[in-house]
């Protein structure tokens, strides 16, 4: 299925995702996620996670994202890159 979109028509994809764990995790600990946006192009976006648990880092990511329309990619509508501008 397609991540937040605008319409039923368009939507964001994964293309490309890259993981890595490092470290478990148990039932009821307190976990932070930190994401960044590393790069915005066009018609994608390519975000890196880290999952940590106080200033231990447990996994780490990264997800390149493709905006398409009609399963064509597609300019991210502006709305989006300015939330993505947000995590610089």
């Amino acid at each position: 299925g397609m991540m937040p979109a605008e319409d039923e028509q368009s939507g964001f994809v994964v293309k490309d995702i890259k993981a890595s764990f490092l470290a478990t995790a148990a039932l009821g600990d307190l976990l932070d996620v930190k994401t960044t946006v590393l790069k915005l192009r066009n018609s994608s976006t390519l975000l890196q996670q880290e999952v940590y648990r106080e200033n231990s880092k447990l996994f780490t990511m990264e997800i390149l994202l493709v905006y398409v329309k009609e399963g064509k990619p597609v300019r991210i509508p502006e709305a989006y890159r300015e939330l993505f501008g947000l995590y610089q």
